[in-house]
């Protein structure tokens, strides 16, 4: 070797290779920076969300104990008086935009009036198929796996209620969007809860551990991405990972979507909510005869 080329091997390692390790490593530590920063901007605005939502709750909360005193309200409920009651539904939508469901009941706790502002809650509610909304725990107070575990006692009280409520134990479908679509799957795939059909909206990032227990016998699942694929939290191919599987496993999966996320379209006559409550019927009728009648709200 040449004292030229000796000098250059010295260089190398002695300058450059330094100077490029520390590189890498500021970049590092500006990125671990950059993520922390990001973590808690988010975490601190979920926050605020969740105390506004809260606010909201007890707001309304208050606004309907105090219209369930007013005389023309007891009037309507005890006249049974539909129309009135489902104008006054709406007229508490408006002002109420963040409240997804509206239901008056008896004095005997019977529901005589409902107004669902999710397209999939009104065509459940007109096919007469029992809805519950379970809201789940933020991050910042259980890891994902507590929070799904959590999620599971919704499904062991509705089973435990199901005589009061007139609801077949036996039919139960589960669906969510996004991180309501990874605990829908928890709770189809991982818990022994007899699920008989999954619906998942929107699959998120990080969900692919979720296909591991699922197999040969395992409840149908129909999957639906809207988002382009340059939503990284929603792209479509995390929901082609499930349809994959499932389709290797043997379990009964379909999978729809828009023409942004280039997945197989529904046709123009068919909205994704018709085909989720046909989905959840074609599974419940392969669970024999109905045990109970599932009550027809109006």
């Amino acid at each position: 070797m040449t004292l030229r080329q000796k000098l250059f091997v010295a260089f190398l390692f002695m300058v450059i290779i330094p100077i490029f390790l520390l590189g890498m490593i500021i970049i590092e530590l500006i990125v671990i920076r950059s993520d922390e920063s990001i973590a808690n901007t988010v975490e601190h605005e979920l926050m605020m969300v969740q105390t506004g939502y809260q606010q909201q709750g007890e707001a309304v909360k208050r606004g309907m104990l105090q219209a369930a005193n007013t005389q023309n309200i007891q009037k309507a409920i005890w006249q049974n008086d539909k129309i009135a009651l489902q104008q006054l539904l709406q007229d508490w939508e408006y002002i109420h935009p963040q409240v997804d469901l509206w239901l008056i009941t008896d004095h005997q706790g019977q529901t005589t009036s409902q107004f669902a502002k999710n397209p999939l809650l009104s065509k459940c509610l007109k096919d007469g198929i029992a809805c519950a909304s379970v809201n789940y725990p933020f991050k910042k107070d259980a890891n994902y796996l507590e929070i799904m575990a959590q999620s599971a006692e919704s499904i062991r009280l509705i089973k435990t209620q199901a005589e009061d409520w007139n609801i077949d134990p036996d039919r139960i479908a589960v669906m969510g969007t996004s991180a309501g679509a990874m605990i829908a799957e928890y709770l189809s795939y991982w818990c022994d809860m007899g699920i008989a059909a999954c619906f998942a909206d929107q699959q998120p990032k990080y969900s692919w551990f979720l296909v591991t227990p699922i197999k040969k016998g395992a409840p149908a699942l129909i999957l639906y991405t809207r988002s382009g694929t340059r939503n990284e939290l929603h792209h479509p191919k995390h929901a082609k990972f499930f349809k994959r599987h499932c389709d290797s496993v043997g379990v009964k999966c379909e999978l729809y979507g828009t023409k942004a996320s280039g997945l197989p379209e529904l046709p123009a006559d068919l909205a994704i909510e018709d085909r989720v409550t046909e989905f959840f019927a074609e599974q419940w009728k392969q669970h024999g005869p109905t045990k109970s009648t599932i009550k027809h709200i109006e």
